[in-house]
């Protein structure tokens, strides 16, 4: 009887055991998501969160001479951690950083601005070293040391050009070497898990197209106004560089809205 009901026990806690590590999540998962972009700028926080830029999904097809922004994103499953290290990987022999023309320094954005470190909310503080290709470090944590990371957010972005002379049909990947978070003032490591971006890149892009510059001719103008008004209006066949350059919402159609936003770019500019 004693050793039935030990034999229970036993396999009780066996059960209890593998449950616990089946439905347990990890702390963090860490990801990046990828966008393109026309002009790397102090703007680019409020184009971005006007909906300006198209998101590249992992699998997709990017084109030399693309700019990227990469935003390096967590997903918060149970906010145990106040410091991080992170570490994302990139080929320097696909891509060269976007540097700022007056400093020389990378643009990196926190929530604000131009960066190398600065405060990222509240106590939080990102410490991004960039010089380091083909991988960039960053550093995260609390000043206090006491309040756990607990939003779901872009932790930072990095901003990307592919070079020009990118063999068709590439594979670029973003993927992180190391990110270890930790909690209780830096004694325990957490449970982490990242997940890599994939992309392949068109080596034959014509380089001219920009957002808005239906035409590729390096400019926004009139013709792309006119351009543009001719692909809806007259069904004028276009190609996927010219269709990317017109459909200024990115909603995958060139449409009344996109001239309207081609027009009011055009007098921002001017």
């Amino acid at each position: 009887m004693r050793k039935r009901f030990l034999s229970y026990i036993t396999m009780v806690i066996v059960i209890f055991v593998i449950g616990v590590n089946v439905v347990k999540a990890e702390d963090y998962n860490f990801s990046t998501k990828i966008y393109k972009v026309d002009v790397v700028d102090d703007n680019f926080i409020t184009r971005f969160n006007n909906g300006e830029f198209q998101e590249v999904k992992s699998g997709g097809t990017l084109n030399a001479g693309d700019t990227i922004a990469v935003g390096v994103y967590i997903d918060v499953k149970n906010p145990t951690g106040s410091i991080f290290d992170i570490r994302l990987n990139w080929d320097d022999s696909l891509l060269e950083q976007v540097y700022n023309v007056d400093t020389l320094e990378s643009y990196i954005y926190d929530t604000r601005s131009i960066i190398k470190g600065g405060i990222y909310s509240n106590n939080w503080v990102v410490l991004i070293s960039s010089d380091r290709s083909p991988y960039t470090i960053a550093n995260i944590y609390n000043i206090s040391n006491k309040e756990n990371f607990d939003k779901n957010v872009a932790m930072y972005w990095l901003f990307y050009k592919i070079k020009d002379n990118v063999q068709d049909n590439s594979n670029l990947m973003f993927s992180f070497n190391r990110v270890e978070s930790y909690g209780d003032f830096g004694r325990n490591l957490l449970d982490i898990s990242t997940t890599s971006s994939n992309f392949k890149i068109n080596g034959t892009k014509s380089l001219a197209y920009s957002l808005g510059d239906a035409n590729g001719n390096g400019k926004i103008d009139f013709g792309d106004v006119m351009l543009s008004m001719a692909f809806y209006m007259v069904n004028l066949s276009m190609n996927a560089e010219e269709k990317d350059a017109a459909d200024m919402n990115n909603d995958g159609r060139v449409t009344l809205s996109d001239t309207l936003l081609i027009i009011e770019k055009l007098f921002k500019n001017n």
